[in-house]
Protein backbone atom coordinates (compact mmCIF):
# COMPACT_ATOMS: atom_id res chain seq x y z
CA UNK A 1 0.00 0.00 0.00
CA UNK A 2 1.26 3.47 -0.94
CA UNK A 3 1.07 6.16 1.75
CA UNK A 4 1.08 9.93 1.19
CA UNK A 5 2.57 12.65 3.39
CA UNK A 6 2.10 16.42 2.97
CA UNK A 7 5.26 18.46 3.66
CA UNK A 8 6.55 21.99 3.21
CA UNK A 9 8.57 23.15 0.19
CA UNK A 10 11.91 23.88 1.84
CA UNK A 11 15.49 22.61 1.99
CA UNK A 12 14.30 19.28 3.35
CA UNK A 13 12.09 19.02 0.28
CA UNK A 14 15.13 19.49 -1.96
CA UNK A 15 17.03 16.85 0.03
CA UNK A 16 14.22 14.33 -0.49
CA UNK A 17 14.34 14.89 -4.24
CA UNK A 18 18.04 14.02 -4.49
CA UNK A 19 17.37 10.31 -4.96
CA UNK A 20 15.18 10.66 -8.06
CA UNK A 21 16.67 10.35 -11.53
CA UNK A 22 14.13 12.70 -13.12
CA UNK A 23 14.45 15.48 -10.54
CA UNK A 24 14.77 18.86 -12.28
CA UNK A 25 15.32 22.47 -11.29
CA UNK A 26 11.64 23.39 -11.75
CA UNK A 27 10.75 21.12 -8.81
CA UNK A 28 13.16 22.81 -6.41
CA UNK A 29 12.08 24.99 -3.50
CA UNK A 30 13.53 28.22 -4.94
CA UNK A 31 11.51 28.11 -8.17
CA UNK A 32 8.36 26.67 -6.62
CA UNK A 33 8.22 29.23 -3.82
CA UNK A 34 8.81 32.11 -6.26
CA UNK A 35 6.13 30.68 -8.54
CA UNK A 36 3.67 30.44 -5.66
CA UNK A 37 4.44 33.98 -4.47
CA UNK A 38 3.94 35.61 -7.87
CA UNK A 39 1.19 33.51 -9.43
CA UNK A 40 -0.64 31.83 -6.53
CA UNK A 41 -0.33 34.32 -3.68
CA UNK A 42 -3.76 33.38 -2.28
CA UNK A 43 -3.25 29.62 -2.59
CA UNK A 44 -1.21 27.06 -0.70
CA UNK A 45 1.61 25.12 -2.32
CA UNK A 46 3.06 22.14 -0.46
CA UNK A 47 4.80 18.93 -1.38
CA UNK A 48 3.39 15.43 -1.29
CA UNK A 49 5.70 12.47 -0.66
CA UNK A 50 4.78 8.92 -1.66
CA UNK A 51 6.00 5.97 0.42
CA UNK A 52 5.85 2.23 -0.16
CA UNK A 53 6.10 1.17 3.48
CA UNK A 54 9.14 3.21 4.58
CA UNK A 55 10.63 3.56 1.08
CA UNK A 56 10.26 6.99 -0.55
CA UNK A 57 9.21 6.36 -4.16
CA UNK A 58 7.94 9.74 -5.38
CA UNK A 59 7.45 13.45 -4.71
CA UNK A 60 5.20 16.11 -6.22
CA UNK A 61 4.75 19.86 -5.67
CA UNK A 62 1.02 20.18 -5.02
CA UNK A 63 -1.28 23.20 -5.01
CA UNK A 64 -4.59 23.66 -3.22
CA UNK A 65 -6.85 26.21 -4.92
CA UNK A 66 -10.41 27.15 -4.02
CA UNK A 67 -12.30 28.98 -6.75
CA UNK A 68 -15.93 29.71 -6.08
CA UNK A 69 -17.34 26.32 -5.05
CA UNK A 70 -14.58 24.34 -6.76
CA UNK A 71 -11.54 22.77 -5.11
CA UNK A 72 -8.52 22.21 -7.36
CA UNK A 73 -5.65 19.92 -6.34
CA UNK A 74 -2.59 18.94 -8.34
CA UNK A 75 0.72 20.21 -9.61
CA UNK A 76 0.72 23.99 -10.24
CA UNK A 77 -0.79 24.80 -13.63
CA UNK A 78 1.71 24.54 -16.48
CA UNK A 79 3.46 27.77 -17.40
CA UNK A 80 6.03 28.42 -20.14
CA UNK A 81 8.54 29.31 -17.41
CA UNK A 82 7.65 26.23 -15.31
CA UNK A 83 7.28 23.38 -17.82
CA UNK A 84 8.49 20.36 -15.79
CA UNK A 85 6.88 20.60 -12.36
CA UNK A 86 5.33 17.15 -12.09
CA UNK A 87 6.27 13.97 -10.27
CA UNK A 88 9.80 13.00 -9.40
CA UNK A 89 9.81 9.25 -8.86
CA UNK A 90 11.85 6.07 -8.73
CA UNK A 91 12.17 4.26 -12.05
CA UNK A 92 9.08 2.15 -12.68
CA UNK A 93 6.99 3.71 -9.86
CA UNK A 94 5.12 6.45 -11.73
CA UNK A 95 1.84 4.52 -11.95
CA UNK A 96 1.98 3.65 -8.22
CA UNK A 97 2.42 7.31 -7.31
CA UNK A 98 -0.18 8.47 -9.82
CA UNK A 99 -2.82 6.07 -8.54
CA UNK A 100 -2.08 7.08 -4.94
CA UNK A 101 -2.44 10.73 -5.97
CA UNK A 102 -5.85 10.04 -7.50
CA UNK A 103 -6.98 8.38 -4.27
CA UNK A 104 -5.68 11.34 -2.25
CA UNK A 105 -7.51 13.92 -4.39
CA UNK A 106 -10.72 11.89 -4.20
CA UNK A 107 -10.49 11.65 -0.40
CA UNK A 108 -9.85 15.42 -0.27
CA UNK A 109 -13.05 15.91 -2.33
CA UNK A 110 -11.29 17.80 -5.12
CA UNK A 111 -13.47 18.86 -8.07
CA UNK A 112 -10.58 19.30 -10.48
CA UNK A 113 -7.25 17.48 -10.66
CA UNK A 114 -4.25 18.73 -12.66
CA UNK A 115 -0.80 17.32 -13.38
CA UNK A 116 2.04 18.58 -15.55
CA UNK A 117 4.61 15.86 -16.07
CA UNK A 118 8.15 15.98 -17.40
CA UNK A 119 9.99 13.16 -19.09
CA UNK A 120 8.88 9.69 -18.04
CA UNK A 121 11.04 6.62 -17.58
CA UNK A 122 9.87 3.00 -18.07
CA UNK A 123 6.33 4.21 -18.65
CA UNK A 124 3.50 2.54 -20.55
CA UNK A 125 1.92 5.32 -22.71
CA UNK A 126 -1.39 3.42 -22.75
CA UNK A 127 -1.79 4.31 -19.06
CA UNK A 128 -2.37 8.01 -19.67
CA UNK A 129 -4.79 7.51 -22.58
CA UNK A 130 -7.54 7.05 -19.99
CA UNK A 131 -7.28 10.76 -19.12
CA UNK A 132 -7.86 13.91 -21.13
CA UNK A 133 -4.39 15.34 -21.70
CA UNK A 134 -2.19 17.48 -23.93
CA UNK A 135 1.21 16.48 -25.29
CA UNK A 136 4.01 19.04 -25.29
CA UNK A 137 7.41 18.70 -26.90
CA UNK A 138 10.87 20.06 -26.26
CA UNK A 139 14.10 19.97 -28.28
CA UNK A 140 17.10 18.43 -26.53
CA UNK A 141 20.72 18.26 -27.72
CA UNK A 142 23.17 15.69 -26.42
CA UNK A 143 26.45 17.37 -25.48
CA UNK A 144 28.23 14.02 -25.41
CA UNK A 145 28.92 14.56 -29.12
CA UNK A 146 32.27 15.79 -30.37
CA UNK A 147 32.58 19.39 -31.51
CA UNK A 148 32.60 18.16 -35.10
CA UNK A 149 29.43 16.11 -34.59
CA UNK A 150 27.61 19.01 -32.96
CA UNK A 151 28.43 21.29 -35.89
CA UNK A 152 27.64 18.64 -38.51
CA UNK A 153 24.20 17.91 -37.01
CA UNK A 154 23.13 21.55 -37.20
CA UNK A 155 20.95 22.24 -40.25
CA UNK A 156 22.75 24.06 -43.06
CA UNK A 157 20.51 27.16 -42.83
CA UNK A 158 21.26 27.51 -39.12
CA UNK A 159 25.00 26.99 -39.69
CA UNK A 160 24.96 29.77 -42.29
CA UNK A 161 23.19 32.12 -39.88
CA UNK A 162 25.74 31.35 -37.15
CA UNK A 163 28.59 32.12 -39.57
CA UNK A 164 26.87 35.34 -40.64
CA UNK A 165 26.32 36.40 -37.05
CA UNK A 166 29.91 35.70 -36.01
CA UNK A 167 31.14 38.15 -38.65
CA UNK A 168 29.45 41.04 -36.82
CA UNK A 169 31.97 41.08 -33.98
CA UNK A 170 29.31 41.05 -31.28
CA UNK A 171 30.28 41.66 -27.67
CA UNK A 172 29.16 38.55 -25.75
CA UNK A 173 28.99 38.75 -21.97
CA UNK A 174 28.10 36.43 -19.10
CA UNK A 175 27.63 39.31 -16.66
CA UNK A 176 25.02 38.56 -13.97
CA UNK A 177 24.95 41.95 -12.27
CA UNK A 178 21.74 43.65 -11.16
CA UNK A 179 22.30 46.21 -13.91
CA UNK A 180 22.31 43.64 -16.72
CA UNK A 181 19.33 41.81 -15.18
CA UNK A 182 17.40 45.10 -15.18
CA UNK A 183 18.49 45.78 -18.78
CA UNK A 184 17.29 42.29 -19.70
CA UNK A 185 13.88 42.84 -18.11
CA UNK A 186 13.55 46.29 -19.73
CA UNK A 187 14.18 44.80 -23.17
CA UNK A 188 11.74 42.00 -22.34
CA UNK A 189 9.05 44.54 -21.46
CA UNK A 190 9.70 46.44 -24.69
CA UNK A 191 9.57 43.24 -26.75
CA UNK A 192 6.31 42.00 -25.20
CA UNK A 193 4.67 45.43 -25.47
CA UNK A 194 5.33 45.43 -29.23
CA UNK A 195 3.73 41.99 -29.45
CA UNK A 196 0.74 43.12 -27.40
CA UNK A 197 1.43 40.48 -24.74
CA UNK A 198 1.31 40.67 -20.96
CA UNK A 199 4.68 40.54 -19.24
CA UNK A 200 4.37 42.13 -15.79
CA UNK A 201 3.90 38.91 -13.77
CA UNK A 202 6.51 36.94 -15.68
CA UNK A 203 9.02 39.77 -15.26
CA UNK A 204 8.38 39.73 -11.50
CA UNK A 205 8.80 35.95 -11.47
CA UNK A 206 12.07 36.09 -13.40
CA UNK A 207 13.44 38.80 -11.11
CA UNK A 208 12.41 36.93 -7.96
CA UNK A 209 14.06 33.70 -9.13
CA UNK A 210 17.27 35.37 -10.30
CA UNK A 211 17.47 37.26 -7.01
CA UNK A 212 17.14 34.10 -4.91
CA UNK A 213 18.88 31.53 -7.11
CA UNK A 214 22.61 30.97 -6.59
CA UNK A 215 24.80 32.48 -9.33
CA UNK A 216 26.13 29.05 -10.31
CA UNK A 217 22.58 27.79 -10.97
CA UNK A 218 22.01 30.00 -13.99
CA UNK A 219 23.83 31.84 -16.75
CA UNK A 220 22.70 35.12 -18.26
CA UNK A 221 24.26 35.54 -21.68
CA UNK A 222 23.91 38.87 -23.48
CA UNK A 223 24.93 40.20 -26.88
CA UNK A 224 25.53 43.88 -27.55
CA UNK A 225 26.17 45.62 -30.85
CA UNK A 226 27.59 49.13 -30.95
CA UNK A 227 26.99 49.34 -27.20
CA UNK A 228 23.31 48.34 -27.47
CA UNK A 229 21.77 45.18 -25.98
CA UNK A 230 20.19 43.32 -28.91
CA UNK A 231 19.83 39.72 -27.68
CA UNK A 232 20.06 37.85 -24.39
CA UNK A 233 19.04 34.59 -22.78
CA UNK A 234 18.68 33.12 -19.30
CA UNK A 235 19.84 29.51 -18.95
CA UNK A 236 19.16 27.40 -15.87
CA UNK A 237 21.90 24.96 -14.86
CA UNK A 238 21.04 21.79 -13.01
CA UNK A 239 22.08 18.14 -12.77
CA UNK A 240 24.19 18.22 -15.96
CA UNK A 241 21.35 19.86 -17.92
CA UNK A 242 21.50 23.40 -19.32
CA UNK A 243 17.93 24.70 -19.85
CA UNK A 244 17.09 27.60 -22.16
CA UNK A 245 14.67 29.34 -19.82
CA UNK A 246 13.88 32.69 -21.39
CA UNK A 247 15.15 34.93 -24.13
CA UNK A 248 14.79 38.46 -25.51
CA UNK A 249 15.91 40.20 -28.68
CA UNK A 250 15.37 43.31 -30.78
CA UNK A 251 13.52 42.28 -33.94
CA UNK A 252 15.13 45.06 -36.00
CA UNK A 253 18.51 43.39 -35.44
CA UNK A 254 17.42 39.86 -36.40
CA UNK A 255 19.09 40.20 -39.80
CA UNK A 256 22.42 40.21 -37.96
CA UNK A 257 21.59 36.74 -36.52
CA UNK A 258 22.48 37.43 -32.85
CA UNK A 259 20.06 34.75 -31.57
CA UNK A 260 21.84 32.06 -33.57
CA UNK A 261 25.18 33.16 -32.16
CA UNK A 262 23.69 33.20 -28.65
CA UNK A 263 22.57 29.56 -28.79
CA UNK A 264 25.74 28.31 -30.47
CA UNK A 265 27.78 30.09 -27.79
CA UNK A 266 25.81 28.51 -24.90
CA UNK A 267 26.01 25.06 -26.53
CA UNK A 268 29.80 25.30 -26.67
CA UNK A 269 30.04 26.75 -23.17
CA UNK A 270 27.78 24.07 -21.67
CA UNK A 271 29.72 21.28 -23.37
CA UNK A 272 33.10 22.65 -22.26
CA UNK A 273 31.78 23.09 -18.70
CA UNK A 274 30.70 19.45 -18.41
CA UNK A 275 26.97 19.57 -19.07
CA UNK A 276 25.52 16.54 -20.85
CA UNK A 277 22.30 18.01 -22.28
CA UNK A 278 21.07 21.30 -23.67
CA UNK A 279 17.28 21.65 -23.45
CA UNK A 280 16.02 24.39 -25.78
CA UNK A 281 12.50 24.26 -24.39
CA UNK A 282 9.08 24.00 -26.00
CA UNK A 283 8.62 23.25 -29.70
CA UNK A 284 4.83 23.24 -29.98
CA UNK A 285 4.74 26.52 -31.92
CA UNK A 286 5.83 25.83 -35.54
CA UNK A 287 7.98 28.95 -36.06
CA UNK A 288 9.77 28.46 -32.73
CA UNK A 289 10.12 24.72 -33.43
CA UNK A 290 11.84 25.39 -36.78
CA UNK A 291 14.36 27.69 -35.09
CA UNK A 292 15.14 25.30 -32.22
CA UNK A 293 15.24 22.14 -34.35
CA UNK A 294 17.80 23.85 -36.55
CA UNK A 295 20.40 22.95 -33.93
CA UNK A 296 20.01 19.24 -34.60
CA UNK A 297 18.51 17.99 -31.35
CA UNK A 298 15.93 15.29 -30.70
CA UNK A 299 12.33 15.78 -29.66
CA UNK A 300 11.08 14.66 -26.25
CA UNK A 301 7.49 14.56 -25.08
CA UNK A 302 5.79 15.44 -21.80
CA UNK A 303 2.14 15.89 -20.95
CA UNK A 304 -0.32 17.96 -18.98
CA UNK A 305 -3.77 16.85 -17.78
Amino acid sequence: MIDCKIVGIDKDWDSNLLQFQNWNIFQTSTLINSYQKIYFSKSKVNGILFYDNDLLIGALPIIFVKKYLLKVIGSPVRHSLMPFIGLAFNDGRFEDCFNALLKYTKAAKANIFTLTQGELFSFDPKFIVRFQHKIFTTAVISLRQTDEELWKNIKSETRNRIRKGEKNNFEISGDQSHEIINDYLSLRSEMYQKQGMKYESSNKFLLDVLTNLSKDSYRLLSITHDGKLISAGVFLLFNKVCYYWDGVSRSDYNKLCPNNVLHWNIINWAKSTGFLWYDLGGTNTPTIANFKKGYGGTTKEYFSL
